[in-house]
């Protein structure tokens, strides 16, 4: 017996198969040499399928008549085989996008990290720099202390130089290498200079010694003020272009 609403048919051997649809009461003709069904396109795989899938026994194909089975094969080939090719290509272009999407994020979040780390030095060189005026203007003394502290800060940017070509602006980070060296340089300078005059007077110098040294001195630390100028404008510049 067929599944609820299959069309009743019956076989009989080297006579002519007759099957007999109960929804379009359609003749089937067989040939009467070879047994083939001659039944068009899928009715035809349909039975020759079907008369196979019933030495199964257990599989649910031999319960399925040559018009089902048909019409399941049908439905495969005419639309669930292009929706599982559609949601196939849509899956990899999803995928493909996401993968876009978390790139441009991950490399958005390390550009942000690359412009928050150099604001964060010029910040420090400036500040450093105020409060290097301050005491000195107190003291009327350059305190080597807070120039080590200008001078430390060129390891932590050393350590992560690579990461600026992240940063679009060729201008831009050729200024931040280029300030950031030159005031790491005036600042190892003024340092010698500070101690040199210092072991001059200690050591009662004559005064065209001691003079010279002063002088010298000024120039590095006035120096040393133009390029701690330049570094604050180059932050302003920096700060502009955050990617917020």
């Amino acid at each position: 017996m067929g599944l609820p609403g299959a069309s009743a048919y019956r076989v009989g051997a080297g006579d002519a198969v007759r099957a007999v649809s109960l929804q379009n009461r359609q003749r089937v003709a067989t040939c009467e040499c070879c047994e083939t069904c001659l039944l068009e396109t899928h009715c035809g795989r349909a039975h020759w399928l079907f008369s196979h899938a019933k030495t199964v026994g257990t599989s649910y194909l031999g319960l399925m008549s040559p018009e089902q089975f048909a019409q399941l094969l049908q439905a495969i080939s005419n639309d669930s085989i292009w929706k599982i090719v559609l949601g196939a290509v849509l899956a990899v272009a999803g995928g493909f996008l996401a993968k876009l999407w978390d790139e441009w994020r991950a490399r958005l979040i390390r550009r942000n990290a690359v412009y928050t780390f150099g604001i964060d030095v010029l910040d420090s060189y400036s500040a450093t720099f105020s409060e290097l005026v301050e005491y000195q203007g107190q003291t009327g003394t350059i305190w080597l202390a807070i120039l080590e502290r200008i001078t430390e800060e060129y390891s932590a940017f050393s350590r992560n130089r690579e990461h600026l070509i992240l940063i679009n602006d060729t201008t831009l980070r050729r200024d931040i290498q280029s300030t950031i060296l030159k005031v790491h340089g005036t600042a190892n300078l003024l340092k010698v200079s500070v101690v040199d005059e210092q072991t001059k007077q200690n050591a009662h110098a004559p005064q065209a010694e001691l003079e010279a040294a002063a002088r010298m001195t000024r120039h590095r630390f006035d120096q040393l003020r133009h390029q701690i100028d330049q570094a604050r404008d180059l932050r302003q510049r920096l700060a502009s272009g955050h990617p917020r």
